[in-house]
């Protein structure tokens, strides 16, 4: 979504990348994916190709699962479970 600061875009760099240009989408924390997919949507919609997804902190409540039936592979830098010890 459009951010209430910078340049108010919902992707921001637009005008420096090409027509295709391969993209990583980067999430804090992610649950179900949705806001994620969402993020990976407007880029397409934007001429980008998104090539990975990342998010700093996986809930592991459906992200993963969800990303990959859409056809996109999600990396974590930690879980919850992880961070649970």
């Amino acid at each position: 979504e459009a951010k209430g600061h910078g340049t108010g875009r919902s992707v921001e760099g637009r005008n420096s990348l090409g027509e295709g240009s391969p993209v990583c989408i980067v999430e804090d924390t992610t649950t179900t994916g949705s806001s994620l997919m969402r993020a990976v949507e407007l880029a397409e919609a934007e001429g980008l190709r998104v090539v990975q997804t990342i998010t700093v902190v996986d809930r592991q409540e459906g992200a993963t699962q969800m990303m990959s039936e859409k056809g996109y592979t999600l990396e974590a830098l930690v879980t919850r479970e992880e961070l649970e010890g």
